[in-house]
């Protein structure tokens, strides 16, 4: 066969040249790419790359670490919590111990327990408001009590409810003879003002929101730095938020650095309100940057494993355990110190205290569970009707004792 142009086709190209013959009376067929297909192609393609780029830059383990890192330590106006601690000591005395104190033996097989809710409402801090509901339990021994207490802080007045502590009970019993308390009631400012009233040198007025922002500047410095992530331990609900549980691991020498600041923040103020001399200052603040250093140093973190939002890098739910420092060691230490009738030396008492703490042992465990929700969400807090004004109470003593006596008992210390 020969075309126009008198060239032989190939047999294949005559092959593909052949449209079948119709049949009479049906539609020619129409051969073409579906343009649905190529959409639908396309969109899937799309997805994907979204969906890489949105896990990798958005949502990945890594990248909701790094934004929960980046956040504030208070990142919201209010929070409702959920806690549970523990602190249990191992500890134990040697005979010569118990018989040289007959009280450290009520030491032994030493258990605190506390569980209950905290909500925390900070829009502004001029007008902080806490409510918690606490549960706890003293275990000494083949001993044992519990007993439940709430506190409210508002219109910075301080609440508390005595629960049945018979201890706690003893003590107001005779502020109020004949009268049971349960709420007592502390009013900071009265109290605050009637120091400076009484005072020869009076303090200035404590600025308390002023404090609460420096401390929080100091905070936001070591923000990212204190925590780190050690591994991604998958995806879980708190309470109904998806998040990231990570495990993690404490930076000690950040930890450290953060408190320094703290103490130096905390001993100024102090030398400011005339609660302390200069010297005296300089002298606490050493010793207790070095107790608090030797303390971090020797706790062993077990575990610590944070639940963090997948969406709106909040912190949900974190659990941390580790050794503590043990009560019954350090009374042991002091059952030895009595027995030997030693005694702490006028001349260089910082330093025998950091030796007291070198060598208590580290015998006991601190375990906190503790879980967050209802972030910005306000709650009305109610502050109790029937209560006993303790603040009122020392205020009237003060100018009891300034009417007979010309000393304010509430006076400042001074230098």
């Amino acid at each position: 066969m020969e075309n126009n142009n008198g060239l032989e086709q190939e047999p294949a190209r005559q092959a593909s040249m052949i449209v079948p013959e119709q049949p009479s009376g049906m539609p020619p067929i129409e051969v073409k790419t579906s343009k649905k297909t190529a959409f639908v192609v396309a969109g899937a393609v799309v997805l994907v790359v979204v969906g890489w780029f949105s896990y990798n830059a958005y949502a990945s383990p890594g990248k909701v670490w790094q934004k929960f890192s980046a956040k504030d330590f208070t990142p919201s106006s209010a929070v409702q919590a959920n806690f549970d601690v523990s602190y249990t000591d191992h500890g134990k005395l040697t005979p010569e111990q118990e018989k040289s104190n007959p009280f450290a033996k009520f030491f032994s097989q030493l258990k605190l327990t506390l569980n209950g809710s905290e909500y925390v409402d900070e829009r502004n801090m001029n007008s902080l408001q806490i409510s918690a509901d606490v549960n706890y339990n003293l275990a000494s021994g083949d001993t044992s009590f519990g007993s439940r207490m709430q506190f409210i802080f508002k219109d910075q007045s301080i609440f508390m409810n005595l629960g049945n502590s018979p201890f706690l009970a003893g003590i107001f019993a005779n502020l109020s003879p004949g009268e049971r308390i349960e709420w007592i009631k502390i009013d900071t400012k009265e109290l605050q003002e009637a120091m400076q009233t009484g005072s020869s040198t009076p303090p200035a007025m404590a600025d308390y929101s002023k404090r609460i922002e420096e401390y929080k500047l100091i905070m936001k410095k070591y923000s990212g730095k204190l925590v780190t992530m050690k591994k991604f331990m998958g995806k879980e609900d708190v309470k109904g938020v998806s998040t990231f549980h990570f495990s993690n691991e404490l930076n000690k020498p950040e930890l450290k650095a953060l408190l320094n600041e703290v103490i130096d923040a905390a001993i100024k103020n102090a030398v400011a309100q005339n609660q302390t001399s200069a010297d005296e200052a300089v002298k606490a603040k050493e010793g207790i940057k070095n107790v608090l250093a030797g303390v971090i140093d020797r706790t062993e973190v077990k575990t610590f494993e944070t639940w963090v939002g997948s969406s709106d890098f909040l912190l949900h739910r974190y659990k941390f355990i580790a050794t503590a420092p043990s009560i019954v060691s350090l009374a042991g230490l002091a059952s030895d110190m009595s027995g030997s009738g030693k005694s702490l030396s006028s001349a260089n008492p910082q330093q025998q205290v950091l030796d007291l703490f070198a060598e208590v042992s580290y015998d006991a465990e601190l375990s906190m569970d503790e879980t967050l929700s209802d972030y910005g969400k306000i709650q009305e807090i109610k502050t109790p009707e029937n209560v006993f004004d303790l603040g009122k109470k020392l205020i009237d003593a003060q100018k009891m004792q300034k009417s007979t006596t010309n000393q304010p008992i509430l006076e400042s210390k001074t230098r």
